[in-house]
This record gives C-alpha cells, sequence and structure tokens, in this order.
C-alpha cells in the first residue's frame, strides 16, 4: 500500500513537471509568434524598448522573418542615448548599441531560429548566451556541451523563461505604440 502511494505521488510530480516544462516551451513560441506577426504587420525588422521592470535594462529585437528572431535584453553604460534613440524610433540602432554598450553581467542574448520560441525538438537548434559569452546551444544534445540532462532541462527552463519575459516586453511595447503612432521605423 506505502509503495503505491509513494508511486503515485512520484507520477503526479513526475507528470505535473512535465507539463509544467512543456506549458513553458509553449509560452515563449506563443510569444515568439505574437511579436513577429506584430512587427511584420507594422512592418518593423527591428523593435527595442526599455524593460518596464527594470528601470536602465532595454530590450530589442531584429526579424530575419521565417529564418530567425534575435533577442537581446541589458542594462547598458548609455541609458540616456538609447531613450533618445527609442524616442525617435531608431529601433535598429538600439538593438545594435544594446550589443556594444552593454553591461556584460546583466546581457542576455537568443539567437531563436525559426522565429517560433526556444525549442530543442525535432532537430531545432536555438542559442542563449548569458554575461556576453556563455553560450548554451538548445539542440538537445546536453552531452556536447559537458551538462547532465536535468543542467540542460534546467537551463532550458530558465533560459524560456527569460525569453518569454522579454519577448512580452517588446510585445506590450509594440502595441502601445500601434495604439499611439501607427506604424513603426525598424
Amino acid at each position: 500500500m506505502r509503495t503505491s502511494r509513494l508511486l503515485s505521488t512520484f507520477l503526479v510530480v513526475f507528470i505535473t513537471g512535465g507539463t509544467a516544462a512543456a506549458e513553458t516551451l509553449e509560452r515563449s513560441s506563443n510569444a515568439a509568434a505574437q511579436l513577429v506577426q506584430l512587427m511584420q504587420e507594422q512592418k518593423l525588422d527591428a523593435y527595442a524598448a526599455e524593460d518596464p521592470q527594470v528601470p536602465g535594462r532595454f530590450v530589442a529585437a531584429m526579424l530575419v522573418p521565417d529564418v530567425q528572431l534575435l533577442v537581446v535584453a541589458a542594462e547598458t553604460t548609455a541609458p540616456h542615448y538609447l531613450r533618445a534613440q527609442l524616442a525617435q524610433r531608431n529601433y535598429r540602432e538600439v538593438y545594435v548599441t544594446l550589443h556594444s554598450s552593454a553591461v556584460p553581467q546583466t546581457k542576455l542574448f537568443f539567437q531563436d531560429m525559426g522565429c517560433n520560441g526556444l525549442n530543442d525538438q525535432n532537430g531545432g537548434i536555438d542559442i542563449m548566451y548569458e554575461r556576453a559569452s556563455t553560450q548554451t546551444v538548445f539542440d538537445g544534445d546536453w552531452k556536447s556541451q559537458k551538462l547532465s540532462k536535468s543542467a540542460y532541462e534546467e537551463k532550458l527552463q530558465t533560459a524560456e523563461r527569460k525569453y518569454a519575459e522579454a519577448l512580452s516586453a517588446l510585445t506590450r511595447a509594440v502595441h502601445g505604440s500601434s495604439d499611439t503612432s501607427g506604424a513603426g521605423v525598424g
């Protein structure tokens, strides 16, 4: 009896954990699709915004339709310059500047191949760079990165959450700009 209860508890936790992981991955997938759609509707190849959750932190995206969505988020050494560029709707300049003037320990950069959210299934490959130099390739091959399966999955879940947050901040900003000023300038 005790063994069956333990097994039942384990299965519930295991299944729930798997469901949570799938839901998390679905979030970036949905968030990426929504941002890509908004950018295409407004004919934007780049978009940027200040992160409403962290003053002095900026998020920017560069879209190559049907190929990749590049997203960078970081605090910067040039916040006044970036705010001025945002006011002029020079989103590409904000994207480029974030790569060169980011505070390295705050920088996150995502290469979303396929513009479909982070995915390591069915031959998908997505890449995250943390702190400007630590690279994690999400392709399902944790061994080549000298990670355990659980460490890889944990990194994927953390990346997924951070990526979905960055995409959501950009999506809210695109919605806000379309409500007040129509189509933007990439």
